[in-house]
């Protein structure tokens, strides 16, 4: 994603911890071996300062805790890495995502890739951006005016 590195830097810098959570319902469907989805991740890891990534293999069906929009992901990271989700941001480009992030506390943003999605306050974010380099800049505008 362009500008990931440098938003996900400076997010460190200010002091976030950082953790991908995300959905993989392809693994569940047959349609992704497991290991593929882990090499992605490890690639992620080799070239972001992320601390952490979660993820649900599970498809809907499964009725998991984990799978987005239910806030397991988050509130297991939260509770392995010693984070307080209510001084927390959950970013996504998902309804799913903004609505586990209400679900665990967090405060949301939205960024708006024109899915097919309805978005908007009417799902309960607190904010929208374009990207996440103008999502990292909210959160670190927001945090210098506490």
């Amino acid at each position: 994603m362009p500008g990931a590195k440098d938003a996900i830097s400076r997010l460190k810098k200010a002091g976030f911890r950082v953790v991908v959570v995300t959905n993989q319902p392809d693994i569940a469907n047959g349609l992704v071996d497991p290991q593929i989805v882990a090499e992605m991740h490890a690639k992620m890891r080799a070239k972001l300062a992320i601390d952490d990534v979660r993820m649900c293999p599970h498809n809907s069906a499964a009725g998991c805790k984990c799978r987005k929009p239910k806030p397991g992901l988050l509130l297991k990271a939260a509770a392995d890495h010693n984070i307080d989700l209510l001084e927390s941001y959950m970013v996504g480009d998902r309804i799913s995502d903004v609505k586990a992030g209400t679900s665990a506390g967090c405060r949301t943003i939205f960024i708006d890739r024109h899915y097919a999605e309805t978005v908007g306050q009417e799902i309960g974010t607190d904010m929208i951006a374009t990207s996440l380099p103008g999502a990292v800049r909210l959160i670190l505008t927001k945090k210098s005016k506490r």
